[in-house]
């Protein structure tokens, strides 16, 4: 097993295979862009939710043309369930996209198919099944819970049956071990739901063991070394699956962001490269086994590598509205320590490939989601010291998104990065607002005047200017240009 970096000076530990896994998601994406005239089959890509899976597509690329798949998956679907009524098969229960699409787009439509599901299905009434040959309909069944809930509808209190008899799937699969035909993608499945459930429903102190029992014991008896991927199923278990990695590799990611443990970061990156480089994605069913979940183990594999190194504090202090302020940690400094080391003439020379990138996690940030978008960033495949700085600053923004988002929302200025982060500034790194200011402000057009005055006292005006919901879009404005001159006058 590889050794894991011990300290935060020995950096972030890339994901491998993630350029691959990001160069796949478009050019199948765009294979099974719209499958409608293959109609209800199971091997398209509406099965395991291509709507679902599209939209986070469209999320991470920051390009709108994958709704438009997304749409065409929800048109196969949603016909189906309106067709039955709701009465789904157990095995064919995908809210999550339907409610995305209603919460996107206001589709009544999507969101009166999501409640059909969790009010109408085969196993709306049972919760599920104790046996673990019904473990995908019991996983399912609670998405569906948990997805009509956040719909409006009051919670089942069979949801709470469903988790019951989720755990003691596990059970039967790792402790009594009295299934001769489990397979490690229903292992999967189940993860998924219990941790929905953990993270989004009620903390239940049972489900990060029970996944990391699961965890443990698929990889000693399932893991075939040789596909790099889990069997299939335990009545076949002479040769991996690596279509169906990417079910399972969130769970790792999870587990290590939980705990910390570096042993699942170092399994799960095993696990997700081998699915990435060995899943068949011609098929859409397969295409959408790996996109479903997978965005999640990019997210949670990247947070846990943030709050390892450092770069990820829990928050302490208060900004001068009040609000708390998470902590600066020391990677600025070791940032700044090997930008020197390295000696470099021109530190934007290294990002000039990631500009792109770089894009598209200003615009998550400016949707509200910083902390994800920083996660990706770090994910990055040898990604230079620079865009680690990138990252963590955005996993600071939180605090002050919303009065930078009407600043830099409108048009764009790489000559103000290269201003900001491409000049070094009496030998220090970047600070942590400032970073994030940064990151939030490339492509936008911030007119800077060079009035006579000091650093300190344009920061004071900028932090004035940074209240939260006590402040105008002009005055956000403004405090973005307060920074950008401030950090010119300190040169």
């Amino acid at each position: 097993m590889a050794a894991c970096p011990a300290s935060a000076e020995a950096g972030v530990v890339s994901i491998p295979e993630f350029r691959r896994w990001e160069e796949n998601m478009v050019r199948y994406g765009k294979k099974h862009f719209d499958e409608r005239r293959m109609g209800f089959t199971e091997r398209a890509v509406w099965y395991y939710d291509g709507q679902r899976a599209f939209f986070q597509i469209a999320d991470y690329t920051n390009d709108k043309k994958w709704n438009e798949a997304a749409g065409n998956s929800r048109d196969i679907y949603r016909k189906y369930v309106f067709d039955t009524k709701g009465r789904c098969h157990g095995w064919r229960i995908f809210p999550h996209g339907l409610a995305m699409d209603w919460k996107r787009n206001a589709d009544e439509r999507s969101r009166e198919a999501a409640i059909l599901l969790a009010t109408k299905s085969v196993f709306v009434p049972l919760g599920g099944g104790k046996h673990e040959k019904y473990s995908r309909e019991t996983a399912y069944i609670m998405n569906a819970y948990m997805v009509g809930e956040e719909l409006g509808l009051p919670r089942n209190p069979r949801l709470k049956q469903a988790v019951e008899y989720a755990l003691g799937h596990i059970d039967q699969w790792f402790v009594e071990d009295s299934s001769r035909n489990w397979a490690p993608f229903m292992f999967g499945l189940t993860c998924e739901a219990l941790i929905s459930y953990h993270e989004r429903v009620e903390k239940d102190s049972r489900i990060l063991p029970k996944i990391k029992l699961g965890l443990d014991e698929c990889w000693r008896r399932a893991w075939r070394e040789r596909e790099q991927a889990f069997f299939y199923r335990a009545d076949n278990p002479a040769r991996g699956a690596p279509d169906l990695n990417l079910l399972i590799a969130p769970a790792f990611a999870w587990v290590y962001l939980r705990t910390g443990d570096v042993r699942y970061r170092e399994l799960g990156d095993k696990v997700f490269a081998g699915g990435v480089r060995g899943a068949w994605l011609d098929g859409g069913k397969m295409f959408t086994q790996n996109y479903r979940w997978s965005f999640d183990y990019v997210r949670w594999r990247g947070e846990a590598e943030l709050r390892r190194i450092g770069a990820w504090k829990e928050t302490s202090g208060s900004t001068a509205s009040g609000e708390e302020r998470a902590s600066g940690p020391s990677v600025w400094q070791l940032v700044a320590r090997k930008a020197r080391e390295a000696k470099k003439a021109d530190p934007t020379a290294e990002l000039s490939p990631y500009a792109e990138r770089i894009r598209a996690a200003r615009e998550r940030a400016l949707r509200g989601e910083a902390r994800e978008a920083a996660a990706d960033l770090l994910s990055t495949e040898g990604a230079p010291e620079e865009l680690k700085v990138i990252a963590a600053g955005l996993a600071k923004t939180d605090e002050i998104i919303s009065w930078v988002i009407d600043g830099a929302s409108e048009g764009r200025s790489e000559a103000l990065w290269v201003e900001l982060f491409g000049r070094p500034v009496k030998g220090r790194a970047l600070s942590a607002d400032e970073g994030g200011l940064v990151a939030l402000a490339m492509g936008a057009e911030v007119r800077v005047s060079w009035e006579d005055l000091g650093p300190r006292k344009l920061r004071a005006l900028a932090a004035k200017y940074a209240r939260v919901g006590d402040s105008t879009p002009e005055e956000r404005a403004e405090a973005l240009e307060l920074f950008a001159r401030a950090w010119r006058l300190d040169e």
